[in-house]
């Protein structure tokens, strides 16, 4: 088995690592603190089996790395850790079933990934979101955004 563990919080990156060894220690398992350079890798590499990626990250968040895994190797599963609520989690469209809650507990850990099979096929469930244009912006480009919208 191949994981990529993808956490901007270091410590918490190498706590998830080492359960990993522990609970499976023939797995090969590869870091990133971000998603960019995971999905840099895992575009042009998909031998990984399963993402565990935290949902809040610098440049790329753990949502948008998902939906890329998602959307180029449906056969790669995916893991998130959050501190987010439960219902914060279905506000961002995601299944509650596929998340960790941090810390991540060893147990909770091991029975996610040995019961992969057995979770509801990946999803993210997107909602309208209502954009905000600066009044700045909208005098700038009045005739451009005309031409777009109406």
């Amino acid at each position: 088995m191949r994981i990529a563990v993808v956490d901007d919080e270091y410590y918490s990156r190498m706590a998830l690592v080492e359960m990993l060894q522990k609970d499976f220690p023939d797995a090969r398992i590869d870091q990133y603190d971000d998603g960019i350079p995971a999905w840099d890798t895992i575009k042009y590499d998909p031998g990984v089996d399963l993402v565990i990626t935290d949902i809040r990250l610098i440049a790329m968040d753990g949502i948008n790395l998902a939906e890329r895994i998602h959307g180029r190797y449906p056969d790669i599963q995916i893991l998130f850790q959050t501190g987010d609520s439960v219902e914060k989690l279905q506000q961002m469209g995601l299944q509650p079933e596929r998340c960790l809650m941090k810390p991540v507990i060893r147990k909770e850990l091991k029975e996610k990934i040995d019961h992969l099979s057995d979770l509801p096929e990946f999803e993210i469930k997107v909602t309208e979101k209502e954009v905000k244009i600066p009044q700045a912006v909208v005098k700038k480009h009045a005739g451009f955004l005309k031409r777009m919208f109406h």
